[in-house]
């Protein structure tokens, strides 16, 4: 599983959390307009608070639309 935060803050503080779940989460310090994953990479993207808090909206969701495999769910 892969977590992302465009903020290091919120990043550190959510490392305790993904390292006592019982799946490995990868969490990375990113933009939500340019995510280091390859394409068609993930079944389902989860987002919460991305979209009223950035610029670039549709890039972002060009992004998403890019690292979902065909069929994935956002």
């Amino acid at each position: 599983m892969t977590a992302t935060d465009y903020s290091e803050h919120m990043a550190q503080r959510a490392l305790p959390h993904a390292s006592a779940t019982l799946v490995t989460i990868e969490l990375e310090q990113t933009d939500a307009r340019n995510l280091p994953c390859p394409d068609a990479s993930f079944d389902v993207v989860v987002s919460a608070l991305v979209f009223c808090s950035i610029s670039g909206q549709l890039q972002a969701l060009s992004e998403i639309h890019r690292v979902l495999k065909p069929g994935g769910e956002l």
